[in-house]
């Protein structure tokens, strides 16, 4: 199965540079197939396994997306994609979920989250909704 897929040109940061995705899952094999998926179509990643290395990690290097997991063993992403609003404001941050959850949409808009995605979903569909985000400015 080939995950590279080149749908658009190039997405850039305002750096210039690719942009930086930080990875946030407490499963090791989520984490790494999207880790794999991103970084063969041309991203920098970053990963962690729970809110707080989430928060540190985007604290230090700055990423332009957070993708995060809903469930994390310490806090959830809700309060992660909240903190880093205030720490990180250009941060674009995309939620997962296996779970069904009461008004989970609503619930990630209102904390700033820019997509909020049901699980399962195959790799060349988060590349779509990643590329989506990183188009859209930080604040949408």
């Amino acid at each position: 199965m080939a995950f590279w897929i080149s749908d658009s040109d190039p997405i850039r940061n305002a750096q210039g540079r690719e942009p930086r995705i930080l990875v946030v899952d407490d499963d090791r094999d989520t984490r790494e197939l999207y880790r794999a998926c991103f970084d063969l179509s041309g991203f920098t990643t970053a990963e962690a396994s729970t809110g707080s290395e989430a928060i540190d990690a985007a604290r230090r290097l700055r990423p332009d997306l957070l993708l995060t997991d809903l469930i994390l063993p310490d806090i959830d992403g809700f309060e992660v994609a909240r903190r880093l609003r205030r720490e990180v404001p250009m941060v674009r941050v995309i939620m997962l979920t296996g779970y069904s959850v009461d008004d989970f949409q609503t619930r990630a808009s209102s904390v700033g989250i820019a997509r909020a995605l049901l699980k399962p979903i195959l790799p060349q569909a988060m590349l779509r909704e990643v590329r989506r985000a990183l188009r859209q400015h930080p604040a949408a």
